[in-house]
């Protein structure tokens, strides 16, 4: 049912970074061979169904799978997205096993009031609402206000 109405599907595996520990302790490691045979079966489906699937921020080629090694955020698909064409940059990528062209977040940590618990931004959930409820959609600042101590300087981008 899915198919028509996408041009990809993106995925990839868990993580198991320090604040996902926390927010979902349940969580259990995939072995390589638990993400070998999940690949194959993913692989499986989306040929099925005519479904093209890529992997972003893993690590493992699943080519044999028909999954094609990407980005979720790649300079084609924000391109295609948007009906713009990009020069093409070369990038290192935000980490290992991962394709997409470097980016910056926008945000503070902890400000997120969604409850996400797989999100790596917030760590306290009830400390994220606090935050947010500071924040002030009048200010250039995610939370409070720029103070004349203050100094703002342009990121590296």
């Amino acid at each position: 049912m899915l198919t028509p109405h996408v041009d990809r599907c993106i995925f990839s595996f868990v993580e198991m970074y320090k604040k996902l520990r926390f927010n979902m302790p349940e969580l259990m490691p995939l072995s390589v061979e638990d993400m070998d045979a999940l690949a194959r079966v993913l692989g499986g489906i989306a040929a099925e169904h005519g479904l093209w699937l890529q992997t972003c921020g893993t690590n493992g080629d699943f080519t044999r799978y028909g999954i094609h090694p990407s980005g979720c955020m790649t300079l084609d698909i924000l391109g295609r997205a948007n009906v713009v064409e990009f020069r093409r940059l070369k990038h290192r990528g935000m980490r290992a096993g991962c394709h997409c062209f470097e980016a910056r977040d926008i945000c503070a940590y902890d400000t997120c009031p969604n409850g996400c618990r797989y999100c790596y931004a917030n760590k306290d959930h009830k400390r994220a609402v606090e935050n947010y409820r500071l924040h002030d959609p009048g200010s250039p600042l995610i939370i409070g206000h720029l103070r004349p101590e203050d100094t703002v300087a342009q990121g590296v981008q």
